[in-house]
């Protein structure tokens, strides 16, 4: 699913263990969550295929609650170059084959 339909994204941890890698992935927004005076956060689903993280300079641990999702990324010769739309990853977890996360932004 994720080679027939995914997209690259930029997946982000903060402070103090920066660490930023480009990686294939499939997400999909799912719905969203009221805020204050009627605006609305949006919530996406993310999947990234845990043998093409592992092959990155990702920690270990995978993606944590905080980290950051950027989809819509601008790349230029592998590099990101800004652009996007950043999520916040609110619900990581890891199953067989790779890591599922709900995320907002």
């Amino acid at each position: 699913m994720i080679g027939k339909r995914g997209a690259l994204v930029v997946l982000r941890r903060p402070p103090p263990t920066f660490t930023e890698v480009i990686v294939m992935a499939f997400w999909r927004e799912t719905g969203s969550d009221p805020l204050n005076g009627g605006a609305a956060q949006r919530t996406f689903s993310v999947i990234v295929a845990a043998d093409a993280l592992a092959e990155t300079s990702f920690p270990a641990d995978g993606p944590q609650k905080g980290d950051q999702v950027i989809i819509k990324p601008t790349i230029a010769n592998g590099t990101w170059t800004g652009g996007g739309q950043t999520l916040t990853v609110s619900e990581p977890g890891e199953r067989p084959g790779g890591w599922w996360m709900q995320a907002k932004g």
